[in-house]
């Protein structure tokens, strides 16, 4: 929530960040540095809101450094371009132009009585000495750089500091080089000051006030991580106890949100942990150790979260088949997916059973009485792992404890962890016979299966998988709380005092910050032997290996057109033009000799600057800026006005005053900077921009006018708002040439790679003899999955803000994207299981479920490819497919496999085999849906009335 920060941790970045910005803002308010930094000083506060110090101050340093880099390359970039632009003009015709100047300026200034320093610069900005050659080669040199540093944008989202900086400051060479009789070297430096001074200050800011290092952050990172866990151990017990009442779905995603973000940006830091220089008990190596405990703890608590959240779609599906099941008269007999329906409701009948729900209360009543002595063991485990992470990690400086509490502190945790293991002693010890009590009448004497009373019935044993499920996950999640919280007992004991810790390896950290998985942000375990990593390369390297290339290849000239195609009107060079078109839109009229000086005295530069950030690659994204930004301009332009006129009155302006406002203004705007949603970042950072344009400009105005200078309040508020309006005006007409990016169709496309890799670790599992060597496998493409749909959450949120024709609409897309997850969830909880299980388990878990027959394959993967065509071409999808696919497994399965016995439930493994049932059925109940989603928004093609009306008798 936004307001929930007012924390001691939040509060302290806070006043790091608002103090930045606000030494920042002071700059604009010292009349000697406004003199030397000239009218771009606010340029410095902006800086420091578009990168405050709120993380590390490595990565701080690390933004700051991207934006020298940017600045660096413009600079550079633009003195080349300069030398070459002034060299195809002689130098007789450029003494001859400046001659004329001196003399028109001479002539100007005897007939105004204005100085001649005024009118020649006034001549200088209306465009006297421009000439066609000059501005030709300025204008095809800057653009081959802005188009460069746009392509790299758009192909690594992670440089846009390095554009956004490099772009503006090639602006101005491009705005004001064509114009000046000279060369000029330094023309940027008026920006390149007051950003890098401010650069500076964050910097300092993020050394001197509440340091945070890359060990102070991870560590704060793992209790973050922790906190949501302590919710879903509390959360299981309610569920239980409240049974069968269905946990609130909407929480669950998002607590499930919450734990992935929290994670992932743990993770994100761990690279930066050998390299940065930290004060504390725990060394690098320490805490690299709890993270990949902490890896183990997150991959146990989604299964918890994915049990709750099966119960609520569970009941969802049921609803929804309930309402469907009601439409069997002619008027519905064409319903979309109708075959597909009438085959689910014909499994449904097998599956009903009076004495289920009984059943399966009896079965969670019992697991509520033996079970929760347990579960509030492990919530006190948990509790006791973030508070034993938050001493280590607060009292570093102030209140360090002596060695006696440190020993204390560990012993009563020592004491927590003896009393988990003991309650789960008890847990196992008790086995499966309350479990298995109301299901005792469903096997005979012998202890084998008895079927259903009637041949189309099934026996009602859900509730015993579910029961040995539960299990599973239960103990799942307590053994890796163990095993974290014994690591951490161990480190506390070992480390009992805070010192430095200098960087390690540096060349070795280097390494591991460029070989690091950009998706998911993660690093090889330390402690992995080269034998693992080879096997680890080698199935990652299974995408190519699955792939056969076709036996007739395109010849060279073939691909060298299509490779030139690709490469200038692919994703990167589309958008990439798109800057240009609109650098040369809003960049041509300042060096026109007919609007060259309205052009300067309107600050037309940042319409240009306006037009280029506000290009975005999707149009989801520029739409929702669009309309954003124009609020937050007038509202910035509207609070700029009150703080100025509270501050300055009527009259010139009074630094004290005016510094007393910005502070309360810079506060505030700085809460929002940090709090809101990513989307909403940038709306923050363009209104607090225009709240400085108004408040410098006008103080600039009376302290040290320039030329074009726009006057006070009101005057500065419109001029200006109406400039940024101009530029992102002409953003929104460049952003539908040559064709809109649809941000339905990359987020659709985005799911369908998701389903791609989920079809290829099934492939991998079926041609794998054991799928033992999988499990790491599937638990980096599980955590890099959530990661990536985390990633394209923000994009649908703001979905409704799009124009397009795509038949997706944001509701549909959200609820493909939940089932894409559940798909992800369910089968690497399946692959996860069936690596556990021993071979003869193993074995009869695949006779049983069929997951290796080949008919089975064939249908899963055939099913697979045909929504994945769909997904990236909203093609409808044929009436007649596999589905529903339990049924088809249940069709092919062989007489008598898998056969349930009391001795097979009793085996330790048998939680296990369960897990991977569930696993196995969930992840074919999910595709199914999925088909039934996407038949909805896209419709069907084929339909054969024979099979539905087969299909419709065996359900009547």
């Amino acid at each position: 929530p936004l307001f929930d920060h007012f924390n001691a941790r939040d509060l302290k970045t806070l006043f790091k960040c608002a103090a930045s910005a606000w030494a920042a803002t002071l700059l604009i308010f010292i009349n000697p540095v406004l003199k030397n930094y000239g009218t771009a000083v606010f340029l410095a506060p902006i800086v420091t809101f578009i990168l405050p110090p709120a993380g590390i101050a490595l990565t701080t340093f690390m933004g700051g450094l991207m934006m020298i880099i940017g600045m660096a390359l413009g600079w550079a970039w633009g003195v080349i371009v300069a030398k070459a632009a002034l060299a195809a003009r002689p130098a007789a015709d450029t003494t001859r132009i400046v001659e004329a100047l001196g003399r028109q300026a001479a002539a100007v200034s005897q007939e105004t009585n204005v100085d001649s320093s005024i009118t020649y610069q006034d001549l200088i900005y209306s465009g006297f000495v421009l000439d066609g050659r000059v501005t030709a080669v300025y204008f095809v040199l800057i653009l081959v750089f802005i188009y460069l540093m746009a392509r790299m944008r758009a192909s690594n989202p992670n440089s846009q500091l390095v554009q956004m900086f490099g772009t503006v400051v090639a602006d101005i060479y491009l705005t004001n080089g064509p114009l000046l009789p000279n060369f000029l070297g330094t023309a940027p430096i008026q920006m390149i000051k007051p950003a890098a001074t401010a650069i500076g200050i964050s910097m300092v800011c993020a050394i001197i006030f509440f340091p945070d290092t890359t060990s102070h952050f991870v560590m704060a990172g793992i209790e973050d991580v922790l906190q949501p866990m302590k919710r879903l151990s509390n959360l299981s017990l309610a569920a239980l106890q409240n049974f069968p009442t269905v946990p609130n779905g909407k929480k669950l995603k998002e607590t499930h949100e919450e734990l992935i973000t929290a994670y992932t940006t743990t993770v994100s830091s761990l690279p930066f942990l050998k390299v940065d220089v930290s004060y504390g008990r725990f060394n690098a190596d320490d805490i690299v150790s709890l993270q990949t405990r902490l890896k183990t703890m997150v991959l146990s608590f989604v299964e918890v979260l994915q049990f709750q959240s099966d119960r609520v779609s569970r009941q969802e599906y049921r609803e929804v088949m309930i309402k469907k099941s009601q439409f069997h008269d002619d008027d519905h007999k064409h319903q979309v997916g109708h075959h597909q329906l009438m085959a689910t409701f014909d499994m449904g009948k097998q599956y009903a059973h009076s004495a289920r729900d009984d059943l399966l209360n009896s079965e969670m009543n019992a697991m509520n009485i033996k079970a929760r002595p347990l579960l509030v063991a492990c919530t006190e485990a948990i509790d006791a792992s973030i508070d034993g992470v938050r001493q280590v990690n607060s009292r570093r400086w102030f209140t360090k404890p002596s060695l006696a509490q440190c020993l204390e502190m560990a012993d009563a945790r020592e004491r927590t962890v003896e009393n988990l293991k003991l309650h789960r002693r008890d847990f196992t010890a008790a086995g499966t016979e309350s479990l298995l009590a109301p299901y005792r009448h469903l096997f005979d004497d012998e202890g084998n299966f008895l079927a259903g009373k009637e041949e189309s019935q099934v026996a009602p044993v859900e509730g015993l998988v579910i029961g040995m499920v539960f299990e599973a996950v239960i103990l799942a999640t307590v053994d890796a709380t163990i095993d974290f919280l014994q690591t951490f007992i161990y480190l506390e004991k070992q480390r009992t005092k805070s010192q430095i810790w200098w960087p390690g390896n540096i060349r070795a950290a280097a390494v591991d910050i460029s070989e690091s998985n950009p998706s998911t942000g993660a690093n090889p375990r330390p402690d992995q032997d080269p034998s693992e990593k080879k096997k680890k390369v080698k199935v990652k390297g299974f995408h190519e290996l699955s792939r056969r290339k076709p036996l007739r290849a395109r010849s060279g000239l073939a691909k060298f057109v299509l490779a030139v195609n690709e490469y200038l009107f692919g994703f990167e060079g589309t958008y990439a033009l798109r800057v240009a078109l609109a650098t040369v839109a809003l960049g041509l009229p300042g060096v026109l000799k007919g609007s060259a000086g309205f052009y300067n005295r309107e600050k037309g530069l940042w319409a240009l600057v306006m037009a280029q950030t506000g290009m975005m690659p999707y149009m989801v994204d520029f739409t929702f800026g669009f309309v954003t930004k124009s609020g937050a301009t007038v509202l910035g332009g509207v609070l700029g006005m009150v703080a100025w006129y509270m501050g300055a009155g009527s009259g010139v302006g009074n630094a004290y005053g005016l510094s007393a406002v910005m502070a309360v203004v810079v506060a505030v705007g700085m809460y929002f900077r940090l709090w809101v949603r990513r989307a909403d970042i940038q709306t923050v950072v363009v209104c607090m921009a225009t709240i400085y344009l108004v408040v410098g400009y006008s103080f600039l105005d009376f302290h040290n006018p320039s030329y074009g200078s726009a006057g006070v309040g009101y005057t500065v508020f419109w001029r200006r708002t109406l400039v940024v309006l101009v530029g992102s005006a002409t953003a929104a007409i460049i952003q539908f040439l040559p064709v809109p990016s649809s941000s339905t169709t990359h987020i659709a496309k985005s799911l369908s790679s998701i389903l791609e890799t989920q079809a290829e670790l099934y492939a991998l599992f079926v041609s794998h003899p054991s799928p033992n060597t999988l499990q790491k496998h599937v638990e980096e493409t599980l955590l890099s999955t959530y990661e990536t749909m985390n990633e394209l959450q923000p994009m649908l949120e703001i979905l409704e803000f799009e124009f397009t024709s795509s038949p997706f609409s944001k509701s549909s897309l959200m609820k493909i994207a939940g089932l894409t997850n559940r798909i992800n969830t369910h089968l690497c909880q399946f692959l996860n299981a069936a690596s556990k299980l021993p071979p003869t388990l193993l074995k009869q878990f695949q006779d049983s479920m069929g997951c290796k027959d080949e008919r089975v394959v064939a249908d899963i993967m055939s099913v697979l490819a045909i929504v994945d065509l769909a997904l990236r071409t909203s093609r409808p999808l044929p009436a007649i497919m596999p589905n529903p696919l339990p049924k088809r497994v249940v069709m092919l399965q062989r007489p008598g496999a898998g056969a349930m016995t009391i001795e097979l439930i009793k085996l330790p493994e048998s939680r296990e085999f369960c897990t991977a049932v569930v696993g196995w059925t969930g992840f074919l109940t999910a595709l199914d849906e999925l088909v039934l989603a996407l038949k909805e928004r896209l419709g069907e093609w084929g339909a054969f009335d024979a099979f539905d009306e087969d299909v419709e008798g065996l359900v009547k």
